[in-house]
């Protein structure tokens, strides 16, 4: 699993689709996750400007990671975003089966 962070509009999407499509990965974006959810009460909350629950954000990553099991490669865009969700990340390692392997910072400049 290699994982992408870095500020809105780094390239972080662009790169990490790029990549996954080159090697037949999964790419999974938190931001997209939550804009293709059809949960009534997120996308309230959403549209409110109220942060949505690390939980909830982490069932959704979850569930994602589960349904990419048998796809050798998985680039996360965006997540995780604090240290309780990469904590989250590690730890239910067995869950979902995949390890991080590189973390990428994307930005204008590497320091």
């Amino acid at each position: 699993m290699i994982v992408f962070f870095g500020p809105a509009g780094a390239g972080k999407s662009v790169q990490g689709q790029i990549l996954a499509a080159r090697h037949g990965w999964r790419w999974l974006s938190a931001g997209q996750l939550l804009r293709d959810t059809h949960d009534g009460e997120l996308i309230h909350r959403m549209q409110s400007g109220e942060l949505v629950p690390i939980e909830t954000i982490n069932g959704l990553m979850g569930e994602a990671l589960n349904k990419a099991k048998d796809i050798n490669g998985v680039i996360l865009d965006g997540y995780p975003r604090q240290l309780e969700q990469a904590k989250w990340l590690i730890e239910s390692r067995s869950h979902h089966g995949k390890d991080v392997k590189l973390v990428i910072k994307a930005g204008s400049s590497a320091r």
